[in-house]
Protein backbone atom coordinates (compact mmCIF):
# COMPACT_ATOMS: atom_id res chain seq x y z
CA UNK A 1 0.00 0.00 0.00
CA UNK A 2 3.44 2.17 0.38
CA UNK A 3 3.58 2.65 -3.36
CA UNK A 4 0.11 2.66 -4.50
CA UNK A 5 -1.68 6.15 -4.54
CA UNK A 6 -4.49 6.48 -2.44
CA UNK A 7 -7.73 7.76 -4.83
CA UNK A 8 -11.06 9.56 -4.11
CA UNK A 9 -13.84 7.05 -2.53
CA UNK A 10 -17.63 7.79 -3.69
CA UNK A 11 -17.76 7.25 0.20
CA UNK A 12 -15.65 10.15 0.96
CA UNK A 13 -17.95 12.28 -0.53
CA UNK A 14 -20.65 11.89 2.16
CA UNK A 15 -18.22 10.63 5.22
CA UNK A 16 -16.37 13.38 6.72
CA UNK A 17 -14.71 10.81 8.82
CA UNK A 18 -13.77 8.75 6.00
CA UNK A 19 -12.54 11.49 4.22
CA UNK A 20 -10.20 12.68 7.22
CA UNK A 21 -8.64 9.19 7.07
CA UNK A 22 -7.97 9.28 3.61
CA UNK A 23 -6.45 12.79 3.98
CA UNK A 24 -4.19 11.27 6.91
CA UNK A 25 -3.15 8.29 4.38
CA UNK A 26 -2.93 10.56 1.86
CA UNK A 27 -0.32 12.98 3.98
CA UNK A 28 1.85 10.11 5.28
CA UNK A 29 2.40 8.90 2.13
CA UNK A 30 3.63 12.20 0.89
CA UNK A 31 5.93 12.40 3.81
CA UNK A 32 7.15 9.67 3.09
CA UNK A 33 8.08 9.69 -0.22
CA UNK A 34 9.61 12.87 0.15
CA UNK A 35 11.69 10.99 2.91
CA UNK A 36 12.80 8.54 0.03
CA UNK A 37 13.64 11.52 -2.26
CA UNK A 38 15.26 12.93 0.45
CA UNK A 39 17.86 9.87 1.26
CA UNK A 40 18.41 9.26 -2.62
CA UNK A 41 19.52 12.97 -2.81
CA UNK A 42 21.40 12.19 0.23
CA UNK A 43 23.29 9.56 -1.59
CA UNK A 44 23.32 11.58 -4.57
CA UNK A 45 25.47 14.66 -2.45
CA UNK A 46 27.69 11.92 -1.29
CA UNK A 47 28.88 10.49 -4.29
CA UNK A 48 29.24 13.77 -5.89
CA UNK A 49 31.59 15.01 -2.83
CA UNK A 50 33.26 11.77 -3.29
CA UNK A 51 33.97 12.47 -7.00
CA UNK A 52 34.82 16.25 -6.23
CA UNK A 53 37.85 14.71 -3.70
CA UNK A 54 38.87 12.37 -5.80
CA UNK A 55 38.92 14.94 -9.22
CA UNK A 56 40.60 17.42 -6.64
CA UNK A 57 43.49 14.72 -5.83
CA UNK A 58 44.34 14.15 -8.79
CA UNK A 59 44.93 18.06 -9.67
CA UNK A 60 46.93 18.18 -6.72
CA UNK A 61 48.82 15.00 -7.77
CA UNK A 62 49.18 15.95 -11.37
CA UNK A 63 50.74 19.72 -10.58
CA UNK A 64 53.17 17.84 -8.28
CA UNK A 65 54.66 15.65 -10.93
CA UNK A 66 54.66 18.50 -13.40
CA UNK A 67 56.88 20.06 -10.33
CA UNK A 68 59.01 17.54 -10.64
CA UNK A 69 59.61 16.82 -13.70
CA UNK A 70 60.03 20.97 -14.01
CA UNK A 71 62.61 20.94 -11.49
CA UNK A 72 64.81 17.84 -13.37
CA UNK A 73 64.44 19.91 -16.20
CA UNK A 74 66.05 23.40 -15.05
CA UNK A 75 68.42 21.05 -12.86
CA UNK A 76 69.70 19.06 -16.44
CA UNK A 77 69.72 22.66 -18.03
CA UNK A 78 71.75 24.51 -15.27
CA UNK A 79 73.87 21.60 -15.00
CA UNK A 80 74.77 21.28 -18.77
CA UNK A 81 75.12 25.51 -18.57
CA UNK A 82 77.99 25.30 -15.88
CA UNK A 83 79.29 22.28 -17.94
CA UNK A 84 79.75 24.65 -20.63
CA UNK A 85 80.51 27.82 -18.96
CA UNK A 86 83.57 25.50 -17.50
CA UNK A 87 84.66 24.05 -20.33
CA UNK A 88 84.67 26.74 -23.14
CA UNK A 89 84.60 30.27 -20.59
CA UNK A 90 87.45 29.14 -18.15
Amino acid sequence: MENEIIGPLELEETDLATHTKLCHMRYIQIINKFDSVNEKFDKLESLVLAIKNSVDNMQVSTQKDYLKVSLYIIGILISALSFLVVKFVI
